[in-house]
């Protein structure tokens, strides 16, 4: 859901992101795909802002640990930099462990 979800040009969909995530997770559990097809935001390490740490990341972090889902990356950089980013993130606000990152690109 949502592509380079940190960004600033992205603010204006901060607060429709989570509900998003769940809307669509309900509709795949509805349709019994809920184990076959994961909902994940898109996210990019060049625009991770801390200030976002509690109010946006924690409660997407809590929803996709209680969906067993997983945390996309989407890199701008090198795919293995980015990721290790996103982990020193993650591990900052202590939360999803670090083998359920995918990397896309």
């Amino acid at each position: 859901v949502g592509h380079n979800l940190l960004c600033f040009s992205q603010t204006h969909h901060f607060d429709s992101v989570l509900p998003a995530l769940k809307n669509l997770h309900h509709s795949l559990t509805r349709w019994g795909l809920e184990r076959t097809i994961k909902v994940s935001p898109s996210l990019t390490s060049h625009c991770w802002r801390p200030n976002l740490t509690h109010t946006l990341m924690k409660p997407i972090l809590h929803f996709i640990q209680a969906t067993n889902s997983t945390y996309l990356v989407n890199p701008v950089e090198e795919p293995i930099s980015d990721q290790k980013t996103h982990v020193k993130y993650i591990k900052k606000i202590e939360f999803l462990p670090p083998e359920k990152i995918n990397v896309v690109k």
